[in-house]
């Protein structure tokens, strides 16, 4: 009885620290990367703007239901969580502009590493998508292309527009591609 509980206190010291981003109730629809600054506090900077419109090519393949092979080799350990928070519109993710958001700039900022703790996001709406890095990691079409597939066919909850959150959590790679509602914590 005494070990259990040991690890329950020790699973909520850890969870306790571990709160996540929350995008700011006043913040302008757009693309962002957020740090810890020194004083522990996020600090978010803009680094693109979102124009809805349609999708890109590689959009029309993502989807629930065409998972089909994926083009990434994940590593093992690598899962999709579904968390059980506040779904998100299915047209603020896709058509209004987070998804798109989130591709462009990630294929805009190419190689560039996001350094451990930080993460880059795309928000729109009631939706946000997200890498986290854990590490100094690239952000990459392909893996959050395959990352928002593989999600989607796991986390399979929809009620009429909305549909649940989710995140691909690749351990190996200190790094998570995911979306959720704009309205609650992510990373």
């Amino acid at each position: 009885m005494l070990n259990l509980v040991h690890i329950l206190t020790a699973t909520l010291a850890l969870s306790a620290g571990v709160v996540g981003i929350t995008i700011p109730a006043n913040q302008t629809e757009g693309v962002y990367t957020v740090t810890t600054g020194a004083d522990g506090q996020d600090v978010f900077v803009r680094i693109g703007d979102i124009t809805p419109g349609p999708l890109t090519e590689a959009a029309a393949i993502s989807g629930p239901g065409r998972l089909g092979r994926r083009a990434t080799t994940w590593p093992q350990k690598t899962n999709p969580i579904c968390p059980e928070a506040r779904y998100l519109k299915h047209y603020d993710f896709y058509d209004g502009g987070a998804w798109q958001g989130f591709y462009s700039s990630c294929q805009s900022v190419g190689d560039t590493r996001f350094k451990n703790g930080k993460a880059v996001y795309a928000f729109w709406g009631g939706a946000v998508a997200y890498m986290c890095s854990y590490q100094s990691n690239p952000c990459n079409v392909q893996e959050w292309v395959d990352a928002v597939n593989w999600v989607q066919n796991s986390c399979r909850g929809v009620d009429g527009p909305y549909f649940a959150p989710g995140y691909l959590s690749i351990p190996a790679w200190k790094k998570a591609y995911g979306y959720a509602n704009s309205e609650t914590s992510f990373c």
